[in-house]
């Protein structure tokens, strides 16, 4: 265009106006294209000068202001967009416009409740803007965050299991339904893979799944699988997995859904169990089974209903309703829609086979639900046809059927009552249309169905012209009803079977009669057979010729020796006149007593005679009844009765009879007790009369009560003899009968010497109850019959209950006493004093319960308390508690073993260090000759560092040696046990929890031996702990008061308590950890809790353990706290320090000397040698006489058969007190090494030591200072 317009400068005027002119008109063409252009595009379009009015708007503008282009163009901007912009909006403008730059930002326009970009870019006019709207995208992205937070919450509150899996099948996020689903916790679970909890079996095709969503071959996968439940059983699992991706399509991890359907799994086995069975009973049903749809399509058939219509199944399935019903019959469409209105329809219709034959089919359809119709469809054609041929015929025989006085009825060939008699309705008891709409297999009784088809096959094959038979049929009540059945086989023209005619004859009462009198005698023979008495049978002569079981056993013989006997055969010697007495019985009948003679005794039976005919002759049957035990219980009777009345004769006690108050019988006791000479002095006496007043009302109660037929219980009253002297009695009443009338019993015991003595023994009980309180015994006094009358205040603290409690209770109620070893209850010294009369001394130690459960350890003994005739009327239990001595005693023997042990372990460690000594000095002298960067010198650190830990373990048998102390010094254990433990659990995957407070009490310890008991302590308790856990660890300040502790004097102490979640110690096992080499590992050597417990005793502290199986292990120790404060520690040279001097070496073994003088003699000393005691004071005093003195002495402490290093520094103090002398022993922990400045040393050094350590103590004895880093 610029070129066209340019080229016009060489034209006439004529011609530049008219190019003018089409410049102009090609301008506002193009202006009203971009008009148009702007005007119609979705994105509001606004134009501002350079005064901030508006120029020009389009459509969507002046629907985003709401305003028509009149009411905009000409405004200034903040006339528009006074409220509907915020401050940014302005500010966005101005500077595109004062800085001539494009910007771009979005706003929210409140009017439209939208959301727009804004783009505004200058011209040289003003500003065009843009406005696109966003709204959506805002919207996509606050419902993507909603969306996330909606996921966030869907994933951690889902009712079903959900996680993120990686790409290599770990579990990165799960929530808690899939680990409730999975028995797992959420942390256990995250470190798992997807493959630990999945079936072996399943995981293959799973992983093919996850591969084909990498390969972006599917979007998401469905699959049902087995998953493991911790538990080991199987949780079966509906999982729905997708693929997460990034923006460029790489994939980042798994999304999957696992839904437990387990219990659907099981009710969709059962449902296909159901299924299966239904559809066994739907093929082997002879009626037709169609399920058709609501549309009339099928859905199922089974094989009777295909052969019915002459289809194969799949034809079937591809058919409707319509399909098989004849055509011109609307009889099926009309049972169709009856069925789809109600729900159910019954009826005949006429059906169309496949090879295009009609059939008459009887069907019964019900709705199934959901969409599914059953109906069940019966082919009548035969039947029909039969009713055809019947209808014609029935005229001629109709009378002589319909009135015939037996049942008739003509039956269809496949059964069907095709018509039936009102005799034979009456037989059976259905209605004639009943009977009608049955064959005749419903009403046969099951046991002769099978005949009855048979007989019908025979007749149809021509086998048979008729039969008849007895036969059962069912009664419509459900009864038996017993028929004589006659049956014929009608055939037509061709001789084809059409239907059968049958006489049915009720013979049930004919039937009946003979079954009941097949009953009854099979009854009687029962009867007979089985009846408990003796039952005989007897012919005229007096011969035997039956008898049951019972009779055998009463002759005690056989059937074949009974059938060869005759009445007189059984008769007793000398009674033979008894059977002519019972002649009249014998022949007439009646009830005789009679006795036999059996196997050499006598036996009686009371013997009922009848008259009958037995198999055809006249007979006499005898029904008995075994009276011999009778016989024998009436004479015992007689002779008991007898005894009785001589034992109520001579009772000691008295027994008297009352009747309507009166005296009727007493015996002579009675008479003696009431002052009398003869007991009939008192007959007719009224009782009362020798009652006390005080006691009158009361007996005569009992007696009223008594009368009544109740039975008071024994009670203490007060009688009256004849002179009136009181005495006191035990009552009691018994109901009685005398002479056949009701009456009352008394039997009286006189008590009044026991009553005086009980009354001499309560006073004496008291003096005795002021004597037992002020002992520290517990004693308890109980009664004969164990009760507790007494107990001091002892044996009420030891047993829980209160003298008040227990009075009156049984000693094994109160005195809850357990075998110590095996914990079971026994029996306490007292009881069994009452059982045996002797007494029992203090025996064997028990465990006494207390009534709140603690338990004690005591020894007890008892003693009977007797008469002076000797009769025991109460024990006195005495019970010592030995609790605290038993404490004492097992704190004793435990020292005894570790002094025991110490003698041992103190020799082998200090022989042990000696040679370690030795060996650490060459290592060293060697290192100091070696390059440091060779390969040697590493062997050679090597080499060191495993000889100090054999320093370590020399360490821990020097702990039992005998006399040994710890170094002891001021310190705060708070950072010795945090490094300790987690030096011990680095590495672990224990973790441990501290709690000590700031103002923690400063102790006095041997740091090393301390940390070693810490070591120990830990170490089993991680040991204890190998899945895992927490342990805690705690330090508190602590007062222990006098007596709190057997073991601990009264004072300020640190108590450390360790306290894990391992398996715990068996209860059997807690009083032997600190036995040495008592272990239950493997690989233990049982000296570590030994080793720990001898220190803590050093240290004048004490230890102790808690533990309960599967609930952990808690050890507390106790340390005396200090005083003095803790002094902070400097960092000391870790380098040999070089000096000079002379210094004299006294140890016994040579191979010490010679290292040793060899590293001094590396550091610049001159050094001489003493083998003992003797021989270093005699160089000693030498050198300093010679004006050489030695500067230093290193005395070894012990010298097997020579001067030791004590007994030769204290001569040589007298001889020289300033001598500097170093005490050097294997013993590391003797007394002296611990004070040796008590015992004139300026320093120790213990071995075995290196050869820093020996240059530094030499250097700070001889130079008299510490060197100070």
């Amino acid at each position: 265009m610029t070129d066209k317009l340019t080229s016009t400068t060489n034209l006439t005027r004529e011609q530049k106006r008219l190019h003018l002119t089409h410049d102009i008109a090609t301008w506002k063409r193009l202006n009203k294209l971009f008009a148009r252009f702007f005007e119609n595009i979705p994105q509001a379009f606004l134009s501002l000068d350079n005064d901030w009015k508006f120029v020009s708007v389009n459509k969507a503008a002046e629907q985003i202001l709401q305003q028509p282009r009149s009411a905009i163009i000409g405004k200034n901007l903040w006339e528009i967009f006074s409220e509907t912009a915020d401050s940014n909006f302005y500010k966005e403008l101005y500077a595109a416009k004062n800085k001539q730059i494009s910007v771009q930002f979005e706003i929210y326009h409140k009017p439209c409740n939208l959301w727009f970009s804004v783009r505004a870019v200058p011209s040289g006019a003003g500003l065009l803007i843009y406005f696109q709207d966003v709204t959506w995208q805002k919207w996509a992205e606050e419902a993507l965050q909603a969306s996330e937070e909606k996921f966030k919450c869907a994933f951690e509150y889902a009712p079903i299991g959900m996680a993120l899996v990686s790409l290599e099948g770990y579990f990165l996020k799960v929530n808690n339904s899939l680990c409730e689903m999975l028995g797992f916790p959420k942390v256990e679970l995250l470190s798992l893979a997807l493959k630990d909890i999945t079936h072996a079996n399943d995981m293959p095709v799973e992983e093919n799944f996850m591969q084909q969503l990498i390969a972006g071959e599917r979007s998401t996968y469905q699959i049902e699988k087995r998953c493991i439940h911790k538990l080991g059983q199987v949780v079966m699992a509906l999982t729905n997995a997708t693929l997460v991706r990034n923006n460029q399509g790489q994939p980042l991890y798994f999304v999957m859904q696992l839904q437990d359907i387990t219990e659907r799994k099981k009710a969709e086995e059962a449902l296909r169990k159901s299924e299966a069975k239904f559809k066994s009973y739907i093929n082997q049903s002879i009626d037709g089974i169609h399920i058709v749809d609501n549309e009339g399509r099928y859905l199922e058939v089974n094989p009777a209903g295909c052969a019915m219509l002459g289809y194969t199944e799949d034809e079937m399935l591809h058919m409707t309703i319509a399909d098989i019903i004849a055509s011109g019959q609307t009889d099926g469409f009309e049972h169709f829609k009856k069925l789809m209105e109600t729900g159910e329809s019954k009826g005949e219709i006429t059906a169309r086979r496949k090879d295009g034959t009609e059939i008459t089919v009887e069907i019964h359809a019900v709705s199934l639900g959901g969409g599914r119709n059953m109906g069940v469809v019966r082919d009548i054609t035969d039947r029909k046809r039969a009713e055809a041929l019947l209808q014609a015929s029935e005229e001629r025989f109709r009378q002589a059927f319909n009135y015939a006085p037996i049942g008739m009825a003509l039956v269809s060939l496949d059964g069907g009552f095709l018509k039936v008699n009102k005799s034979l309705c009456e037989i059976l008891g259905y209605t004639e249309q009943e009977m009608l709409s049955m064959r005749f297999q419903d009403i046969t009784h099951p046991e002769d169905l099978d005949v009855a088809v048979s007989k019908r096959f025979q007749m149809e094959k021509g086998e048979l012209a008729n039969y008849w038979t007895e036969k059962k049929y069912i009664h419509k009540s459900g009864r038996v009803v017993h028929c004589l059945l006659s049956a014929t086989l009608v055939r037509d023209n061709e001789g084809n079977p059409s239907y059968f005619v049958s006489q049915i004859q009720d013979i049930t009462e004919r039937h009946l009669a003979v079954q009941a009198l097949e009953e009854r005698e099979a009854m009687y023979r029962t009867l007979f057979e089985k009846s408990q008495n003796p039952i005989i049978v007897i012919d005229k002569k007096g011969n035997y010729i039956d008898c049951n079981e019972e009779a055998l056993k009463f002759l005690e013989c056989d059937r074949k020796k009974f059938l060869t006997m005759n009445v007189k055969n059984t008769v007793p010697p000398g009674r033979e006149g008894m059977l002519k007495q019972q002649r009249p019985y014998w022949v007439n009948g009646g009830t005789v007593e009679t006795e036999y003679w059996v196997n050499g005794k006598v036996k009686v039976m009371d013997l009922t005679l009848t008259k009958v005919y037995w198999q055809g002759q006249p007979a006499m049957i005898g029904i008995g009844r075994d009276i011999t035990k009778q016989k024998e219980d009436e004479k015992a009777l007689r002779e008991s009765e007898e005894r009785y009345r001589r034992l109520v004769e001579f009772f000691p006690n008295t027994i008297s009879v009352i009747m309507d108050g009166n005296i009727v019988f007493i015996n002579r006791a009675g008479a003696t007790l009431f002052g009398v000479s003869d007991p009939e002095e008192l007959i007719g006496r009224p009782i009362l009369d020798l009652v006390h007043p005080d006691h009158r009302e009361a007996v005569q109660e009992k007696i009223q009560t008594g009368e009544k037929g109740s039975v008071k219980p024994v009670t203490e009253e007060k009688f009256l003899r004849v002179d009136g002297a009181v005495i006191d009695v035990e009552l009691s009443l018994i109901p009685y009968t005398f002479k056949g009338k009701p009456a009352i019993q008394m039997i009286i015991r006189d008590i009044t010497q026991r009553k005086e003595t009980e009354g001499a023994l309560a006073t004496e009980r008291e003096r005795l109850a002021v004597t037992l309180r002020s002992i520290d015994e517990g004693v308890i006094t109980a009664d004969s019959k164990g009760k507790i009358v007494l107990m001091n205040l002892v044996a009420e603290n030891l047993t829980g209950w209160s003298q008040e409690e227990a009075i009156g209770k049984l000693l094994t109620e109160v005195v809850n006493v357990r075998n110590e070893k095996t914990g079971e209850r026994c029996a306490d010294a007292g009881t069994k004093v009452l059982d045996s009369g002797q007494g029992i001394t203090f025996t064997e130690q028990k465990i006494l319960v207390n009534r709140n459960g603690t338990e004690r350890i005591i020894v007890d003994s008892a003693r009977p308390i007797c008469t002076d005739s000797g009769q025991i009327v109460g024990v006195v239990l005495v019970i010592r508690d030995v609790t605290d001595q038993r404490k004492i005693e097992e704190e004793f023997l435990k020292v005894e073993k570790l002094e025991s042990l110490g003698i041992l372990a103190g020799g082998i460690a200090h022989d042990f260090n000696n040679i370690l000594t030795v060996i650490l000095g060459n290592i060293s002298l060697v290192q100091m000759l070696t390059p440091p960067d060779s390969e040697a010198y590493a062997q050679l650190e090597e080499m060191e560092k495993v000889t100090m830990q054999a320093k370590d373990l020399t360490k821990q048998l020097l702990t039992f040696a005998k006399g040994g102390a710890p170094i002891l010094t001021t310190a705060s254990i708070k950072q010795l046990i945090r490094d300790t433990v987690s030096f011990v659990l680095r590495g672990s995957n224990v973790k441990c929890e501290f709690s000590m407070p700031p103002d923690l009490w400063a102790v006095k310890v041997d740091e090393g031996q301390i940390s070693q008991v810490i070591n120990n302590l830990v170490i089993n308790s991680k040991q204890a702990m190998p899945e895992g856990g927490v342990l805690k660890v705690k330090a508190e300040n602590v007062y222990i008061g006098t007596g709190e502790f057997i073991s601990l004097a009264e004072g300020r102490y640190v108590k450390v308590t360790v306290d894990d979640q391992g398996i715990g110690i068996p209860e059997e096992n807690l009083p032997r950890i600190f036995d040495p080499y008592f272990t239950t590992k493997p690989k233990g050597s049982g000296l570590g809790l030994a080793t720990a417990y001898s220190i803590i005793k050093k240290h004048n502290g004490h230890i102790e353990v808690e533990s309960e199986p599967g609930q952990g292990t808690r050890f507390y120790i106790y340390l005396p706290a200090s005083p003095k404060q803790v002094c902070s520690k400097k960092n000391i040279h870790s380098y040999p320090l070089q000096g000079k001097g002379r210094v004299l070496i006294m140890d016994d073994e040579e191979t010490i000397r010679y290292v040793v003088r060899s590293m001094l003699n590396h550091f610049g000393y001159h050094v001489e040698e003493a083998r003992d005691g003797a021989e270093a004071i005699k160089l000693y005093r030498l050198a300093k006489e010679a004006g050489r003195p030695f500067d230093v002495v290193i005395m070894d402490l012990t010298i097997p058969g020579g001067m030791g290093g004590k007994e030769a520094i204290a001569k040589l103090l007298d001889y020289d007190p300033n001598i500097k002398a170093i005490v050097s022993s294997g013993y590391s922990n003797d007394p002296i090494m611990a004070n040796y400045q008590q015992y004139g040393f300026i320093d120790v050094v213990a071995k075995p030591y290196k050869m820093v350590e020996l240059s530094k103590v030499v250097h700070r004895v001889i130079y008299g200072k510490r060197m100070i880093s």
